[in-house]
Parts: structure tokens; sequence; C-alpha cells
């Protein structure tokens, strides 16, 4: 029997998607702690998968009549509390913004319920020659329609 993506992807918890994450040997530094960037790979993981519950696929973006993206423009990150090896943690995340070409996200990241890390995230969506771009309409609706969702 095999997973289905809904049930990698995460699940919706009081309008916020949430992912688990387990700590492996390869997230820690020499200190046995999480690496500082791998948080922003679990919040990336995070924000990927709660659009691809919401039915946005980057491929299907990317691959579309009009090529569209998603990019980084500005992050506001605090490291709470550190991570260690064989934790399982949640990676929060809550859309916050879909307007124009803005899209920004509240992230954290729990272990045991209690906030370790936390970020803002504004990303803008884009032609691929760079160029800024509207959200498109399914991507705004599927995004509000998934953070609605209780859980």
């Amino acid at each position: 029997m095999s997973a289905k993506w809904p049930d990698l992807a995460g699940r919706i918890e009081n309008g916020a998607h949430v992912l688990p994450i387990r700590i492996y040997y390869e997230d820690t530094d020499f200190s046995g702690i999480v690496y500082h960037a791998n948080y922003l790979r679990f919040a990336e993981r995070g924000r990927s998968d709660c659009l691809r519950m919401a039915g946005v696929h980057h491929h299907e973006l990317i691959e579309g009549e009009a090529p569209l993206a998603f990019a980084i423009h500005k992050m506001d990150i605090e490291f709470v509390k550190p991570a260690r090896i064989d934790d399982l943690l949640e990676v929060h995340t809550r859309y916050v913004t879909l307007k124009g070409a803005r899209i920004e996200a509240d992230q954290r990241i729990l272990r045991d319920g209690e906030e370790i890390w936390r970020a803002m995230v504004r990303a803008a969506c884009i032609h691929s020659d760079g160029r800024p771009a509207r959200l498109p309409k399914s991507v705004i609706e599927g995004v509000e329609n998934l953070m609605k969702r209780g859980g």
C-alpha cells in the first residue's frame, strides 16, 4: 500500500498547514544541533506542501502557457531554541497575504507544541524573465480555501 500525496504533504489544523519533520544526523552540525540553514529547508518544504495541498503545483506553474515561479523577496527569521537529532518537529505555515504579485507566509517550527523557530517569508510571483506577475486567481482561491479548512 502506497501513501498518497495528501498524507505525505501534512495536514490542515486551525487554518494552518502542519508538516511533520524528524531530525536526522544529516540535519545537524558538529555540535549535534540542527544547522541553521536547514530550518530554511524545512520551511520551504512546509510552504511547498501547503501550496500542493491547495492544488498549486510548481511544475505546472513553470510549464504553463505563461511560465511562472515564486522568488523569495524577504525573510525575517528568529531562532528561539535549538533542535537536535531525533527531535520530532512540526512546520506550521499560514499564508497571510495573497495580493498582486506578493505571497506572504507566517511560519513557525514547533517541538512538542513549543515554538523553536519563526519566520515571516515574503515571496513574489514572477515571469520566467524575472518580472513580477500577478498571482493567478487559481492560486489565490486554492490557498484561501485551504486556509479556511479546520482540522
